[in-house]
């Protein structure tokens, strides 16, 4: 946290305190979706049941991302790198997580873990993501698919000792995980 990210956050309190129409603060948070590709097809999600409303599937470009830091960089305390997509899916993710670490932005990933790629498991960690926030719905697979639909609870399981194994011989407490 830097004094002008602190400086920021605390006038954005202050304006949204005041309710001020036109706040003089820059956003201290982002939420940046990276894909809205999903390995799943979970039946409440809007993207893992195929409800798109029209619009169709896609990575983000480098380039939104690399803009949005160097504009907004100076004031962002976090941002969150998923919305509707697997954002594990993108083959650059590791890429958007080092623009914002530059930037000394906390990084967030939310994820159904639920991939074969272990090798972008250590890019993100390389990285340097802060949080990582994984989805399981159940401690069973029969309990576990009836939401992810078409995963694989050993998998994500598996996928979590390999980040914890991987983490270990570096002594790296990031990503921090839950």
């Amino acid at each position: 946290m830097t004094p002008r990210k602190l400086l920021n956050l605390l006038r954005c309190e202050l304006d949204k305190f005041k309710r001020v129409p036109r706040p003089r603060s820059a956003p201290f948070v982002a939420v940046l979706d990276v894909t809205n590709h999903c390995n799943l097809k979970c039946p409440f999600c809007p993207t893992g049941s195929r409800r798109d409303s029209g619009r169709g599937t896609g990575f983000l470009d480098l380039s939104v991302a690399q803009r949005m830091a160097d504009e907004l960089g100076a004031y962002l305390v976090s941002v969150k790198l998923y919305n509707w997509g697997e954002p594990l899916l993108h083959p650059r993710i590791a890429d958007f997580i080092r623009i914002f670490r530059k930037r000394r932005v906390f990084t967030v990933l939310s994820t159904n873990l639920c991939i074969a790629n272990t090798r972008i498991l250590e890019d993100i960690c390389d990285a340097g993501l802060d949080y990582l926030s994984v989805s399981v719905s159940g401690a069973s697979q029969a309990v576990y698919e009836q939401y992810h639909a078409g995963g694989d609870i050993q998998r994500v399981l598996s996928n979590l000792r390999h980040i914890q194994a991987y983490k270990r011989p570096a002594a790296r407490s990031a990503p921090w995980s839950r």
